[in-house]
């Protein structure tokens, strides 16, 4: 199975701007409600870093299992960003250094 398509289409939806949640109300924010709204973008940032980060390794992977070890060598090399949780468990996979 091609997970390829798959993950051009993630991509593509990273792409879209998130929809606005502001009101079109000229009512001005107070400090308070405009920190929390910058918090919420900044958290809603750091998330599609990692989901665009994730979508790379999967790309890496896909190539990797279709055999094209020098494409998949370059997108590895590409990737770039936080893994989160998916960090831990690539180590696990890796084999230790003596």
């Amino acid at each position: 199975m091609q997970i390829t398509p798959y993950v051009v289409k993630a991509e593509s939806a990273l792409d879209r701007p998130a929809p606005s949640t502001t009101s079109s109300s000229s009512v001005p924010l107070s400090a308070a409600q405009a920190r929390a709204k910058e918090d919420e973008l900044a958290k809603r940032e750091l998330e599609r870093s990692r989901v665009g980060t994730r979508l790379q390794v999967a790309k890496a992977l896909s190539s990797l299992g279709q055999g094209m070890y020098e494409r998949a060598a370059r997108e590895f090399l590409a990737v770039e960003g936080e893994l989160g949780d998916w960090g831990r468990s690539v180590r696990r996979l890796l084999p230790c250094e003596s």
